[in-house]
């Protein structure tokens, strides 16, 4: 399953593997990309430069630097507890796959633990089903299937509220791969 992140005149598409991770199509690319951006970084302020800074963790992780995605991700997240909790509750989804694909799997609970708390205490319900899809790809990676199954069903439900093509595919390609992993 391909995914286009933001292409430009770069390949930043990802695709996925049945063990439900991205990977770049283009390496190199997408190092080239992150280097560029993070030049353009002292030219942006506030929200913009703190939305940039998430954005480049998640390519960080991407290519697997988990230590830049850490860093990066705790910058963001010290400006947007202060100034966007719609921002903070992105930005501690895309951290917990950073823990999740360290294999720190309570940390990347903990931290979908405070996405639910934010949820629960907004009314941000155009971001229940990244929740939902999240949780399962951690449960997914603990081998709990059922759990998995669960939460991709409570995502694909949401998704297909918001009627986008890209998103159900994504979740019925996990629930591909979990039916698998139940039917063994």
């Amino acid at each position: 399953m391909k995914a286009k992140i933001n292409s430009g005149q770069l390949n930043l598409k990802v695709y996925f593997k049945d063990d439900l991770h991205d990977y770049p199509e283009d390496h190199e690319q997408m190092t080239e990309y992150i280097k560029a951006e993070f030049l353009m970084l002292e030219m942006l302020s506030g929200l913009d430069k703190f939305e940039k800074v998430s954005q480049l963790a998640v390519y960080s992780r991407i290519l697997r630097s988990y230590s830049q995605a850490h860093e990066l991700f705790q910058m963001a997240a010290d400006y947007f507890e202060k100034n966007d909790s719609k921002m903070c509750l992105i930005n501690l989804i895309r951290w917990a796959d950073v823990f999740r694909f360290e294999k720190r799997f309570d940390e990347a609970l903990a931290m979908l633990e405070k996405v639910e708390k934010i949820l629960n205490e907004n009314n941000y319900s155009d971001y229940q089903d990244f929740y939902w899809q999240h949780l399962g790809k951690l449960y997914f990676d603990i081998k709990d299937f059922k759990m998995a199954n669960s939460c991709f069903d409570k995502a694909l439900e949401l998704r297909k509220l918001k009627k986008n093509p890209e998103l159900i595919s994504s979740t019925e390609f996990a629930i591909k791969f979990v039916n698998q992993k139940l039917n063994l």
